[in-house]
């Protein structure tokens, strides 16, 4: 594996990192524009592999809080992966709103005790964001949840797109025809109490919420 950074001039308020690699017999260039205010907290690493390369972010404790993907196969880019986590608003089972990232549970306190008087019904998560670059004639994008306990409902811009019942499987859906340059996602995770979705029993607590990363798939 190789790792390289090199600091390029960029648009105001950013900061590029570019590198060549070479993939099979191809050799292929690659530049990121970083939002400064992102560096203060985070650490920037490019990892390049012979079949994709990664940028990822860490913050200050060592956990991922951005990860872009291109995965090459053949010398061709197949697909690219922009990683979701950041920026959620989420409100609360007592109507509170707050800014959270997921994976986020809301019994991280209440579910901990092993006893079964944890809170459980839904809530909701939203979040805004900005259209990935890609090509409607030769291109789809899916929006992926890696888990969502126990139900989920997403809505994009307005528009219903998925319902999704089991809290440990993951899921996605075409949003291609949803997508605009700016978009509002909905996201109403639900825990409650019910007789249709399986685990119906267990030794441990049913954490409600976006409890996985949640990604945009090109």
């Amino acid at each position: 594996m190789t790792t390289s950074t090199y600091p390029l001039p960029t648009p105001a308020n950013k900061i590029s990192y570019s590198t060549i690699f070479t993939a099979g017999n191809h050799l292929f260039s690659a530049v990121f524009f970083i939002p400064v205010w992102l560096l203060n907290d985070v650490e920037v690493k490019l990892s390049f592999l012979p079949t994709n390369s990664t940028l990822i972010f860490f913050d200050k404790n060592e956990r991922i809080t951005v990860m872009y993907v291109i995965e090459i196969e053949g010398g061709v880019r197949v697909r690219r992966i922009i990683c979701m986590n950041q920026d959620w608003v989420f409100t609360g089972p007592d109507k509170k709103v707050e800014k959270v990232n997921v994976p986020h549970t809301w019994n991280a306190i209440d579910g901990q005790d092993g006893g079964n008087d944890y809170w459980r019904g839904s809530c909701l998560y939203v979040k805004e964001f900005q259209a990935p670059e890609w090509d409607p004639e030769k291109e789809a994008v899916y929006l992926e949840f890696e888990g969502v306990n126990a139900s989920a409902d997403v809505t994009l811009n307005g528009k219903h797109c998925v319902h999704h019942d089991g809290g440990y499987s993951t899921f996605r859906v075409d949003v291609s025809g949803l997508l605009q340059e700016q978009n509002h996602l909905e996201v109403i995770a639900d825990n409650s109490v019910n007789d249709r979705v399986y685990p119906q029993k267990a030794d441990f607590t049913f954490y409600g919420g976006i409890y996985r990363d949640v990604k945009l798939i090109v």
